[in-house]
């Protein structure tokens, strides 16, 4: 069956990116045994992931025309 909606591909600046990971080794450095995290490492673990996706669903609400996250 063919798609309604035409399909949109997001994707993060350069900065985004740099953050984005930054974070992510912030997050996994917290997850190390008595680390911030060790407790919670199965959460912790898709974190960064999720923050990613959180952005994009508030980037496609705040910014109807652009396919570039950069904040």
């Amino acid at each position: 069956f063919e798609s309604v909606a035409s399909e949109k591909v997001l994707t993060l600046s350069y900065q985004a990116k740099v953050v984005w990971q930054d974070t992510a080794q912030r997050i996994e450095y917290a997850m190390r045994e008595g680390g911030e995290f060790f407790q919670i490492r199965s959460f912790a673990s898709k974190m960064a992931a999720n923050a990613a996706r959180l952005a994009g669903v508030l980037h496609l609400f705040s910014e109807k025309d652009s396919l570039e996250i950069d904040h």
